[in-house]
């Protein structure tokens, strides 16, 4: 049986101006979703996995923890998309690693940049 498509956006959040990076994610999630993908977003796996530490009243996740979510939803994808910046980014380049492991197709927002730029 064939996988859904899905597509894991990957983008650059640490050291970052969050609000800009989740309102990239979710534009980039918008335009996947209109291309029929079903999207994994970090930003939203992000704020259920601190909404379980508020429930069982653990302290904030840690960079690991969150990075750990990340590579776990990665597994249900056949798509990686990288953000602008994904190169300079420690989590982002973790990414591309289990994204070459699992086989994943990528996309990245210089692809659309050269498209948009040639016409």
């Amino acid at each position: 049986m064939q996988k859904e498509k899905t597509v894991y956006i990957s983008i650059p959040i640490s050291g970052k101006d969050y609000k800009k990076q989740f309102e990239e994610a979710k534009m980039w999630q918008a335009h996947h979703e209109r291309l029929g993908y079903k999207v994994n977003n970090p930003f939203d796996l992000g704020k259920k996995l601190e909404f379980r530490h508020q429930r069982l009243k653990k302290p904030m996740p840690t960079h690991a923890e969150y990075m750990e979510i990340d590579l776990e939803a990665m597994k249900r994808c056949t798509h990686i998309f990288f953000c602008e910046g994904w190169s300079k980014s420690k989590g982002c380049m973790m990414e591309c690693d289990k994204a070459i492991e699992l086989g994943l197709l990528v996309d990245t927002m210089d692809f659309f940049l050269l498209i948009i730029l040639s016409f």
